[in-house]
């Protein structure tokens, strides 16, 4: 498996985590990580197992490259059937992370996050039983 350099483009991003896939197979964690103030500071870093990868070109809270490639990276993994495209958006650019884990077969079967008063009514649209910190 041939990785390349992403530097915070979208594109490459998407090259890599098809790649990653095509090896791995689905993740089990994926977690939306904001390192600072802005949109240039956003990474998604997905674990496959044993193997992490940071995805650079990945963003959330407006609607450029960067969360249209979120999405098709949610739709890579399946997360889609779960997680509307329009959470993304959302999802304020200042957030400080999501947490999303995933069972073998692509299904979301728990996530947690910070800031949970900034996202009052964003997860109201994920179908299905999940288990959420709250039930635990």
């Amino acid at each position: 498996m041939k990785l390349k350099p992403e530097q915070g483009v979208t594109q490459i991003s998407l090259e890599n985590a098809t790649e990653i896939i095509a090896d791995r197979g689905l993740p089990n964690l994926i977690q939306l990580v904001n390192e600072g103030d802005n949109t240039s500071e956003h990474s998604v870093i997905v674990a496959w197992g044993d193997f992490e990868h940071k995805f650079t070109g990945f963003s959330w809270g407006y609607g450029g490259e960067g969360p249209r490639g979120l999405a098709k990276f949610f739709q890579m993994v399946g997360l889609h059937r779960r997680i509307p495209t329009s959470i993304i958006g959302k999802l304020p650019s200042t957030h400080p992370g999501l947490l999303l884990a995933l069972a073998r077969d692509g299904w979301l079967v728990e996530f947690a996050y910070e800031g949970a008063d900034k996202l009052d009514g964003v997860f109201e649209t994920i179908e299905g039983p999940v288990k959420t910190p709250e039930s635990t």
